[in-house]
């Protein structure tokens, strides 16, 4: 089989990059596609991906339009992955699902694309473009395969890709009450506990959602200080309530008895 002239310039690259002391050297090195396929997988086996990559992507041009494509293709998108190398794994997994749809790896291909990103997601200080889109390949996963084994294995990776989007979301909430801006605040705080209603910061959150509260009104003009502190007195209520043993309950008190005596002295 006569080898096209890209392929000829990859395996002069392979060869050169291969050298020394290797026992998979002469493998890599034959005419031969089926001693390079070995080679190929050998070093996959040994963890040796850089070397398995260089041989797979020949070996993919090679195998165009033939059933030993997939597995070539399959081998490459997991050395990407096993590299490190996550966005460019997740795009060869998702191009490996759409090549071969009724192949028995597309279904753990598709795992492994939205898990790429799971891997991708930054810390929560930093853009979290790639945590709305794992938390969006994950959920896409469970609906078309809620059979799959992988079902429960998604939910806790958004479980835990929400709680990063929440981290973010309630410090820049804190933010706005220790710089002052307590109207912002408060609308922060508000869509916080409405977006993330189940995470552990919602109770601190409520709590300072009452303190902006308080604040806002006290340094609010006059005309607006008597609705703004009722509103925090409605809100302390229904903090109390839903909280009673809260670690913020002696501070919340204190800040309830401050806006309850402005309203019974403001008739």
């Amino acid at each position: 089989m006569g080898i096209p002239v890209r392929n000829a310039v990859i395996l002069l690259f392979i060869l050169a990059f291969l050298g020394g002391c290797d026992p998979y050297a002469k493998l890599a090195r034959s005419k031969e596609v089926s001693d390079r396929d070995s080679a190929a997988l050998a070093y996959y086996n040994k963890q040796q991906y850089e070397k398995s990559q260089y041989l797979l992507e020949e070996l993919m041009g090679v195998y165009r339009g033939t059933r030993n494509a997939e597995r070539a293709y399959y081998y490459f998108a997991y050395c990407k992955y096993q590299l490190g190398e996550y966005s460019i794994a997740a795009y060869h997994f998702n191009d490996f699902v759409s090549q071969f749809p009724n192949s028995p790896r597309a279904d753990e291909c598709q795992f492994m694309h939205a898990y790429c990103y799971y891997k991708l997601s930054n810390p929560s200080y930093l853009s979290q473009d790639e945590t709305y889109r794992g938390i969006e390949y994950l959920q896409f996963f469970i609906n078309t395969h809620p059979n799959s084994e992988k079902v429960t294995e998604c939910t806790e990776y958004i479980t835990e890709l929400r709680e990063k989007l929440a981290l973010k979301a309630f410090k820049n909430a804190e933010l706005y009450y220790k710089t002052g801006f307590h109207k912002a605040a408060v609308v922060a705080f508000r869509n916080f506990i409405n977006d993330f209603p189940d995470s552990k910061f919602k109770e601190e959150s409520q709590f300072l959602q009452l303190k902006s509260e308080v604040l806002l009104a006290m340094e609010s003009v006059e005309t607006k200080q008597k609705d703004r502190f009722a509103e925090a007195i409605a809100y302390y209520t229904k903090f109390v309530d839903t909280y009673p043993d809260s670690r913020f309950l002696k501070e919340g008190e204190d800040l309830y008895e401050t806006a309850k005596k402005f309203v019974e002295t403001h008739p």
